[in-house]
């Protein structure tokens, strides 16, 4: 216990002297600050320009306005513009993602449009995506229920051969209308996705998650590093005990630190859900990070080939893990690639704990190679 508290000591004070470790591991929370401070609603994803040419008298398409541009976050941001020229040059620019050109006296537009179905809104959009889809389904939502109050009317008046109380009818209408979210976001096992559920979220803090992962594996990595360059010096000239001991320390203690970071991190940025979870997965996936680097410089004798793995492995892993977009929706065929890196499991492990066991089971196959090699060199 004496020699690894010794060893634990030595190897701390000298990871607090790499000046570059160190701003690698501050940089993740300086970063996740500075964005979370640094979006606004103009910022958003998507900008979607709203005229109308006599809002200021229509009561209704004023109200409409106040609640579309009400609900403006970091996602979608709804504006207004004082001519219709105005609209479709931002919309041409690329300024405005799409617009919303409301007619003059919606009421009596709505009315119409429950009798003959009739369309009032023109939509304006340079193309047809995913996006402007959404952006209809949010405008139609907040349209929604006024023109379902004149259905409803025309369907009494229609049923009954009279029109019915105004004032009775909306009473009622609105004691049993509900304003619930247009969208409800859930991981696959079921559980809420809280952060997604926010309307004032940060989306350019989706990826830290991700992110955090490939810090820790680089982390990791750089132990490799310095394993490599201990085995030239006397550090390493001792019994096989301390030795074995020494090299354990040299990778586990940068991928610790990196781990510790990366969990403040995620806990600032507002997406943390349930800590145990986060400590589970993290702990899991900082075994299978330091499996998979003892398993390459088990098998790579030279640092030079060590270094070179290091790009491979980030982008690699950048580029397969679902961190920044899943590429598996595009061509299935990668999912099977996707596996070879931890980031993939450990990113579904939080709503999916069959994947702590993979995560388990990639370390000990891994170490178990790494192990029966070292058995076998010996043996020749």
């Amino acid at each position: 216990m004496k020699q690894f508290t010794v060893c634990f000591a030595i190897y701390c004070k000298r990871l607090m002297k790499k000046t570059l470790f160190l701003f690698t591991l501050l940089l993740l929370p300086i970063s996740v600050l500075l964005l979370q401070n640094c979006q606004t609603k103009t910022d958003a994803v998507v900008r979607v320009a709203l005229y109308a040419p006599d809002k200021a008298s229509d009561h209704i398409t004023e109200k409409l306005f106040q609640e579309m541009i009400s609900l403006s976050n970091t996602a979608v941001s709804f504006y207004e513009t004082s001519t219709e020229k105005k609209l479709r040059q931002d919309i041409t620019d690329g300024t405005a993602s799409c617009g919303y050109i409301f007619p003059k006296h919606l009421e009596k537009r709505l009315k119409e449009y429950a009798e003959k179905k009739e369309p009032y809104i023109t939509a304006v959009r340079a193309e047809d995506d995913v996006r402007t889809r959404i952006v209809d389904e949010i405008v139609l939502s907040r349209i929604y229920r006024p023109i379902s109050y004149h259905i409803l009317a025309s369907f009494l008046e229609q049923k009954t051969k009279s029109a019915p109380d105004s004032e009775e009818l909306s009473k009622t209408f609105l004691k049993y209308s509900s304003d619930e979210l247009l969208f409800q976001f859930e991981y696959a096992n079921g559980d809420t996705n809280t952060f997604l559920n926010d309307s004032q979220a940060n989306y350019m803090l989706m990826p830290i998650r991700g992110v955090t992962s490939i810090m820790v594996l680089l982390s990791c990595m750089a132990g490799g590093i310095l394993w490599y360059s201990d085995t030239g010096n006397a550090l390493f000239l001792m019994n096989h005990k301390k030795r074995q001991l020494c090299s354990f320390l040299s990778l586990l203690l940068p991928g610790l630190f990196a781990s510790l970071t990366g969990l403040f991190t995620i806990k600032i940025t507002g997406i943390l859900e349930n800590p145990v979870a986060e400590l589970l997965s993290m702990l899991f996936f900082l075994c299978a990070s330091l499996s998979l680097v003892h398993f390459l410089r088990t098998f790579l004798p030279k640092k030079e080939l060590f270094l070179a793995s290091i790009p491979v492995l980030t982008i690699a892993s950048l580029l397969l893990c679902p961190i920044f977009i899943s590429l598996q929706t595009i061509a299935p065929a990668l999912s099977s690639f996707s596996c070879i890196f931890p980031s993939t499991w450990y990113l579904s492990s939080l709503h999916n704990p069959k994947d702590l066991l993979y995560l388990f089971l990639y370390s000990c196959c891994l170490f178990s190679v790494a192990f029966c090699y070292k058995k076998v060199l010996k043996f020749l």
